[in-house]
């Protein structure tokens, strides 16, 4: 999350736990969190609900979506976070739970295709 990482509010983060390197955001934060991509271009490519336990995090389900990477990029953007949207609406889940986003801005996202076809 590196490039969303950099435009999140300061107080997303502190409520966010850490697993490792990412960030497990509770709902409601999440929705601001996605939106926060929105508008600064940053794709949401999956997402994972997880309970959260003492001996750590327990999937409880995931997102399968996957959009045409050879649109515009605005309008992957907008196609992925929608669907990620969609995704936590049908999955919300209270105060035990909660979402770790696959994100990727356009600079990231084009780093990976690279390392694909290499």
């Amino acid at each position: 999350m590196d490039d969303l990482s950099a435009v999140l509010p300061n107080t997303i983060l502190q409520r966010a736990l850490r697993n490792e390197e990412e960030f497990v955001f509770p709902y409601p934060d999440v929705l601001e969190v996605i939106r926060a991509a929105s508008e600064h271009e940053v794709a949401v490519l999956g997402v994972e609900l997880f309970e959260i336990q003492k001996a750590g995090l327990g999937v409880r389900d995931y997102s399968g979506y996957e959009c045409d990477s050879s649109r515009p990029w605005h309008d992957f953007v907008r196609a992925n976070n929608d669907e990620a949207l969609r995704f936590i609406n049908d999955h919300r889940s209270g105060e035990e739970h909660g979402y770790i986003l696959t994100t990727a801005s356009q600079r990231e996202f084009q780093r990976l295709k690279e390392s694909d076809s290499a």
